[in-house]
């Protein structure tokens, strides 16, 4: 019950009318017809701090994000489960999956007496989710070998808190260049060293990959699976770089390694210009019959 009347205090805040049912609650989480072959949103994440540029959505700006998002009826999901089609939301809802890049200390920070930063993105959602539980803290995180959130002796605890709360761990290869601008063997290399980051943290394959700089690599056969240094490598789907919402994974223009992204950001083409448009009902959005 309580969930329920701080959702809709949340909706009324934000000038939001939830459908209504018989019985007051609300019966759909948005007033979207089901589309189910409409377009996914899923957004990219670098900084969550302060500064310049569309790499940068500061603390304030996030937490209007989970704000709106969930008010307009999405719920989190996993790049994976989007890539398999593989989920279960409530009447009305739509996916949203919520990607971060770099594992830059401003998504994931230890405090010195052990707790998790309140304004970095993972304390951020945390506490939006204690007001919130329908809106669960179920991020992908493309994570980079050399610097797991650069605070050094937290990496495994890091990783196995996030897993332990239904969060995506994904390969953004193990040195971060650009896939586009390097030859087949490179790519493979690159993509197989961060593979194998993730299996030393116990995570399970096929993983998620995102291209450093949106930039698939050359040979486009190899995100098919290959084969390195006598190890096979599987990769379930990939993300370029692009500025628009994903195709649906029951469409036919559904292609699993060329997926894009929305930048959270607010220049245009950015998350704050596709939100208005999903507001208004400009753009169709997959949404749970």
């Amino acid at each position: 019950m309580h969930a329920v009347l701080a959702s809709l205090s949340l909706c009324a805040a934000l000038g939001f009318v939830p459908v209504a049912g018989t019985d007051s609650r609300p019966a759909r989480l948005s007033k979207r017809p089901g589309n189910v072959r409409a377009r996914v949103l899923v957004v990219e994440y670098h900084h969550v701090s302060a500064g310049k540029g569309i790499l940068y959505r500061s603390p304030a700006e996030f937490r209007r994000d989970l704000r709106t998002l969930y008010v307009l009826g999405f719920r989190p999901i996993t790049a994976r489960q989007y890539v398999t089609g593989k989920f279960s939301l409530p009447p009305g809802a739509s996916p949203v999956v919520m990607t971060f890049d770099d594992s830059n200390p401003s998504q994931f920070r230890y405090l010195p007496d052990g707790k998790v930063d309140p304004n970095c993105a993972v304390g951020i959602w945390h506490e939006f989710e204690r007001k919130y539980p329908d809106f669960p803290l179920r991020g992908t995180f493309y994570v980079l070998p050399n610097r797991l959130f650069d605070q050094p002796g937290y990496e495994r605890r890091k990783i196995a808190y996030l897993r332990s709360r239904g969060c995506e761990i994904g390969n953004h290869t193990s040195g971060h260049r650009s896939l586009g601008a390097i030859g087949r063997l490179a790519a493979m290399r690159e993509i197989a060293g961060g593979i194998d980051a993730l299996r030393r943290f116990g995570v399970t394959e096929p993983v998620t990959l995102a291209y450093p700089y949106g930039v698939p690599p050359r040979d486009a056969s190899i995100l098919n699976g290959f084969t390195y240094a006598k190890r096979r490598y599987a990769i379930a789907g990939s993300f370029v770089a692009a500025a628009a919402p994903a195709p649906s994974p029951h469409g036919k223009r559904f292609w699993p390694h060329r997926l894009p992204r929305v930048q959270a950001c607010s220049v245009p083409w950015g998350l704050d210009f596709w939100m208005d448009r999903i507001r208004t009902g400009q753009t169709a959005i997959y949404t749970v019959p």
